[in-house]
C-alpha cells in the first residue's frame, strides 16, 4: 500500500524472526571449509576473499590450503612484519627463521595430536613452548594434550564430523 504522505519510510522488523540459515552455499565464516569459486566483480565474492585472508591470518588453525586465479596456482607466502628501522639483516631473517619453526611445530603438534601420538604431540609442545621460556612438567604437558583432543572430539560431535 502507497503512503498518503510525501516522505516514504520502511521499516522492517526482525522480531521473532528466525534468521538462520545453514545452506552449503553459503560461505560461514564461523565454520569456514570447502571449495569456493569467486567472482571478484561482485560484492559477495568480495566478501568472502577478504574474510578468508583474515581467518587465515588471524584464526588459529585457519589456512588457505590452494589458492587458484583463471586456472594458475597462486604461492601464498606469510608476510613478515619488518621493523622500518631494520634493514633485511641477520635479525630480520631470525625473526622469519623462529616464526617458521613456531609454525612447523605448533602443526606438528596438532599432527600428532590428532593421530593420538601423545608422546610426539609432548615433544612438539615443549618445543613451542620453549623460546618463550615456559616450561611445564611432562605430566602437565600430557594433561594439556588430552583435554585438548576432548574439546576437539566435543566440537567435531557438535559439528557431526568424525572424531578422532
Amino acid at each position: 500500500q502507497r503512503s498518503s504522505t510525501e516522505v516514504r519510510k520502511m521499516q522492517v522488523t526482525f522480531t521473532n524472526c528466525d534468521c538462520t540459515k545453514n545452506d552449503i552455499n553459503i560461505f560461514s565464516a564461523a565454520n569456514p571449509h570447502g571449495t569456493w569459486r569467486l567472482n571478484l566483480a561482485e560484492p559477495y565474492g568480495q566478501m568472502v576473499a577478504n574474510e578468508c585472508m583474515y581467518l587465515a591470518n588471524y584464526k588459529a588453525g585457519c589456512r588457505i590450503v590452494k589458492l587458484l586465479h583463471n586456472g594458475s596456482l597462486i604461492t601464498l607466502e606469510r608476510a613478515f612484519l619488518v621493523d622500518t628501522k631494520e634493514s633485511p639483516d641477520s635479525a630480520t631473517v631470525q625473526k622469519k627463521k623462529q616464526l617458521d619453526e613456531f609454525m612447523k611445530n605448533q602443526r606438528m603438534a596438532a599432527k600428532d595430536l590428532l593421530e593420538s601420538n601423545m608422546v610426539g604431540a609432548s615433544r612438539h609442545l615443549h618445543m613451542l613452548l620453549e623460546p618463550f621460556k615456559f616450561r611445564m612438567a611432562e605430566e602437565q604437558q600430557l594433561q594439556v594434550l588430552h583435554k585438548t583432543k576432548d574439546l576437539w572430539n566435543m566440537k567435531a560431535k557438535r559439528e557431526g564430523r568424525e572424531v578422532v
